[in-house]
């Protein structure tokens, strides 16, 4: 009590605001540090121009319609949750509303003179509604701000403040970059300001920029920031070149895809050939493809006619780092040419397994091709891996067919190496399909293969013969040219050739099942055995 009653009067804290008779003229209030909940009794003061309610417990703006000449209003330190009954204070020019609750700014549109706003240690999310032609200076420190947007509608902000908030990356500033006016900013305490450029990059896209983080901006950073900005122009200009040369590339690689599948598709149709031959034919002429000799992860466009296809796109060629890639035939042509410096591995993707013949025997020179790979090239027989026998090269190789029908053959693996070691025991092949290649296999491929071969020469020796034996025999007193005895020896010959070919393929085939299933077989054998 003793303690009450020594207090002098202007110390206790008010609880209310008092009404205040006959002080029409005056200019400023203060009830900074009070205990004040509600804006009230001002009706009379008319030509108040500062108003000061810093540090109180007011909960809600309201009680300021008739302060028509109001110039600062200080309401910093209270328990406001919304800016709101602002819009007849048609003179302010100072605004603070710092430490309080708010969430969101609003209703602030209407006040075409205020130049300073404090919003400083709020829960703020986003920058919106705020007078754009008047406000020069901006205070958003210690918010949840994580982009910053509308700044360049902020004509005449000169500076702004965005400390310990929650912004990234540049990405998230863009409309800062933009600001037409900005002399000095901070974005201290930011996660973007970890960026080691951060300084430089903001002191060459905000080019009125003056002060930043509290530091002056020098004519250094300033050269700096425009060495970095011309080095990150031409680093965006080529990514943009590198994605155009990218989308162009796939767009020729829809259509040698959606050509190749036409041409594939109408030799299905054709085919009548014997059952090695990795497609189906259905009675209905419609085809079935196995799932290795589809394009698996390719999402090309299907096209129903030749002319439905862009034209001029037969072929593509390049190169990407130490790899060469070719798709269609027509890249074949420019394959001839093709630089070899540095290429080590080669794709042949949607290329004609007859078409790679020749091709094949120029592969000796890129010295540093280490790797092959072909992919959809109608490889569907075993007879037409006998395009692999061309392949020279320096050193082994590693191939890799894929997507070819060819091989879900139980023949492909051996009779490929049969192809690739040229009937003899050079060897150069290293893996194929991802399998190491050792002399055993080798020698077993042509222990397999070369008295087929063999018999194939006999066979077609002893062919020719006698059929140019029966035709001599049939036609000795004709005039016919002897060339023509020749030429149907020749086609006789070709046809039983065919037979004997197709029996011993039948015969191994068979052969290979029989293994299989022994090998199948046998641990149930010697289980039922024990």
């Amino acid at each position: 009590m003793a303690a009450l009653r020594s207090m002098r009067k202007e110390d206790i804290p008010f609880q209310r605001c008092v009404m205040l008779f006959n002080e029409e003229r005056l200019r400023l209030l203060n009830y900074q540090s009070n205990c004040i909940t509600k804006i009230e009794s001002l009706d009379n003061l008319k030509n108040l121009v500062f108003l000061d309610f810093y540090n109180n417990s007011i909960e809600k703006i309201e009680g300021l319609d008739c302060l028509t000449n109001l110039r600062v209003l200080m309401l910093g330190r209270n328990k406001i949750q919304k800016i709101q009954a602002l819009e007849c204070l048609q003179k302010l020019d100072v605004l603070d509303l710092h430490s309080n609750q708010i969430s969101s700014i609003e209703n602030l549109i209407k006040l075409a003179t205020l130049r300073v706003l404090n919003l400083e240690d709020n829960n703020i999310t986003c920058m919106s509604n705020l007078p754009t032609q008047s406000l020069a200076e901006l205070n958003l420190k210690r918010n949840q701000i994580t982009s910053v947007i509308g700044v360049p509608s902020l004509t005449s902000l000169k500076r702004l403040v965005l400390s310990n908030n929650h912004i990234a990356s540049f990405e998230s500033i863009v409309d800062l970059l933009l600001s037409p006016s900005l002399i000095e900013l901070t974005l201290e305490s930011n996660p973007i300001t970890q960026d080691q450029y951060y300084r430089l990059i903001l002191a060459n896209r905000v080019k009125s920029l003056k002060h930043l983080d509290g530091k002056r901006i020098t004519e250094e950073e300033k050269r700096t920031a425009l060495r970095i900005a011309k080095r990150e122009t031409e680093r965006r200009k080529e990514t943009e070149r590198v994605v155009s040369q990218a989308e162009e590339r796939k767009r020729a690689i829809d259509s040698i895809v959606a050509r190749w599948n036409l041409e594939m598709d109408a030799e299905r149709r054709r085919f009548t050939g014997f059952s090695d031959y990795a497609f189906v034919v259905r009675e209905s002429g419609k085809t079935d493809a196995p799932a290795s000799a589809t394009t698996a992860g390719k999402k090309a466009k299907f096209y129903d006619k030749p002319e439905d296809i862009s034209p001029g796109v037969g072929g593509l060629i390049y190169t990407e780092n130490s790899q060469m890639f070719m798709y269609g035939n027509e890249s074949l042509a420019l394959f001839e040419k093709a630089d070899t410096t540095g290429i080590t591995i080669l794709h042949f993707h949607y290329i004609d397994i007859k078409k790679l013949y020749t091709s094949f025997s120029r592969i000796k020179r890129f010295t540093d091709v280490e790797h092959l790979t072909l992919s959809d090239n109608n490889l569907n027989s075993l007879k037409k891996l006998e395009a692999l026998s061309q392949i020279s090269s320096t050193k082994p190789l590693t191939i890799t067919i894929e997507n070819n029908g060819i091989t879900k053959s139980p023949l492909f693996f051996s009779y490929a190496l049969f192809r690739l070691c040229r009937f003899s025991h050079h060897n150069v092949i290293k893996k194929l399909n991802g399998i190491e290649v050792t002399q055993e296999m080798l020698d077993e491929a042509i222990t397999r293969f070369g008295s087929l071969r063999a018999g194939l020469l006999k066979s077609s020796s002893l062919a020719t013969m006698e059929s140019f034996s029966r035709v001599s025999m049939s036609d000795n007193n004709s005039n016919s040219n002897p060339e023509e005895y020749f030429d149907a020896g020749n086609v006789r010959a070709t046809n039983e050739s065919s037979l004997f070919v197709e029996k011993m393929l039948t015969d191994v085939v068979a052969a290979h099942a029989k293994c299989l299933e022994f090998e199948s077989l046998f641990p149930v054998l010697v289980k039922e055995a024990l």
